[in-house]
């Protein structure tokens, strides 16, 4: 084997080359930076010597580098990226090689897909498949192999229905049968008549060991803590600072305007805009919180200030920074220029080329210190160059937030890494941070406790119960 593969696995990742034997289907939930990927690939080319039936894998285009990395590290067969027109599509598809990567949305559009029966399909971030009504999982499920692996550092992102739609269209089609059947067994729902239209909403779960247990044949997970006790520490921390009385005034008017029973969207969202900045108000498009806007007459930011002042109070260190808005990176962005504080920036809405050039800028050159990212521009990078990040504001989604720190947190860490939560008092923000770290507990028990909708509600009735 040391012949075709060039490294060496951990312990446990030959416990789980063993664990995906004689199965049909597997789904790894290892922590991310792990090495998931190099596990598939070794256990790919022990096949490749059995059966050499061909690999497809699966990924969102942002880790296909990875995985051509990976491929040209571990092995020496040979690959193609499905890329292009649909007339070049047609033609990689014909070639013969042993690995075809391709993204998913090719699931939609690729016909060569279904045209034969795979030997290995490879799944990876499979959680883009967690909506069972989407057109891309159910074409899942019309694919035809061997072997199929699905792959997810965070296997639940908002629900246990995530893993019935994973695991019922890709994994193991049909294993759970009918979602009504899933539901009753699994989900506690309430009957709700809203107009003309009635349906079921999500109150609660039961039966998760059971649950549990019908996944535990084919899903594997390892965390960091279990299997790299030398990993350095991970801390976390909260820095807290109080509004302008501006902020306060603009705040308790939105609050007042606010129906406890069905929040709106974009008041959550204009108090979470607020507790960030003010300005980034005075940016909403459209007339929604034009009201609001009007109010802003001062536009200092207390917690600017503390992001600031922490930035550089530790100029030896590199800090990764996270916003869910743009904009909001846009002002960090404006006060470090004026400080003359190097920094780079990762975000949704450059190019591949120009976030990929950003990363190297800010992994390898000293004077650049800070890395601005917005959680769609750092998806499948690694950043164990730094050792701080700095939460500016909080995801809705847990499993946002899990994936922020394991940029920086996984094999190859060899600094401690602190993880600061800024968080503005008496705000929508502190109740988040609450619920958020509630959840993370929850699903680390392969469960979560509410749906989107019902965060959303839970957060408005922490804040008015406060």
């Amino acid at each position: 084997m040391t012949k075709i593969f060039k490294g060496e696995l951990r312990r446990y990742q030959v416990d789980t080359i063993e664990f995906m034997k004689h199965k049909p289907a597997i789904f790894i939930g290892h922590d991310m930076g792990l090495g998931k990927t190099a596990i598939c690939l070794y256990y790919c080319e022990l096949t490749k010597e059995q059966n050499p039936s061909k690999i497809l894998i699966l990924c969102p285009s942002a880790v296909i580098n990875t995985w051509i990395e990976e491929i040209e590290k571990w092995t020496k067969s040979s690959y193609v990226v499905i890329d292009g027109s649909p007339k070049q599509r047609r033609e990689l598809w014909q070639k013969n090689v042993y690995y075809y990567i391709t993204n998913y949305e090719k699931l939609r559009i690729d016909m060569e897909i279904f045209n034969r029966k795979w030997g290995i399909i490879i799944a990876d971030e499979v959680t883009k498949l967690k909506s069972m009504n989407s057109q891309l999982t159910r074409q899942a499920s019309k694919l035809k192999a061997f072997k199929r692996i699905a792959l997810s550092g965070f296997p639940i992102h908002n629900s246990p229905i995530d893993l019935y739609s994973i695991i019922n269209f890709f994994v193991f089609p049909y294993y759970f049968g009918r979602y009504q059947t899933f539901r009753d067994k699994y989900i506690e729902t309430e009957l709700v008549e809203m107009g003309d239209k009635t349906f079921y909403q999500v109150v609660g779960y039961k039966n998760l060991d059971d649950l549990k247990k019908r996944i535990s044949p084919f899903f594997i997970r390892k965390t960091k803590q279990e299997v790299l006790p030398e990993l350095p520490p991970l801390i976390f921390e909260t820095l807290s600072v109080d509004m302008t009385e501006n902020q306060k005034q603009i705040y308790d008017t939105i609050m007042s305007n606010i129906n406890q029973d069905e929040p709106e969207l974009n008041l959550l969202t204009a108090l979470k805009l607020l507790s960030n900045h003010p300005s980034l108000l005075k940016n909403t498009e459209g007339n929604t919180l034009k009201q609001y806007a009007d109010m802003v007459i001062n536009f200092k930011s207390n917690k600017l200030d503390i992001l600031l002042e922490f930035i550089e109070e530790n100029q030896n260190n590199k800090i990764v920074i996270f916003s869910q808005y743009t904009k909001m990176l846009d002002e960090i962005a404006i006060e470090l220029t004026k400080r003359n504080i190097g920094f780079s920036s990762v975000r949704g809405d450059n190019s591949k080329e120009e976030n990929n050039h950003n990363i190297q800028h800010f992994k390898e050159q000293s004077i650049c210190q800070v890395l601005l990212s917005s959680d769609s521009g750092a998806f499948g990078i690694n950043l164990q160059e730094a050792s701080i990040i700095i939460h500016y504001d909080l995801p809705f989604n847990p499993a946002i937030y899990r994936q922020r720190i394991d940029r920086l947190y996984r094999m190859g860490q060899t600094k401690g890494v602190v993880c600061i939560n800024l968080i503005t008092n008496s705000t929508i923000e502190h109740r988040v941070l609450q619920i958020l770290l509630n959840k993370i507990n929850i699903i680390d028990q392969i469960v979560e406790g509410s749906s989107e909708k019902d965060f959303t509600k839970q957060i408005f009735e922490t804040i008015h119960n406060a």
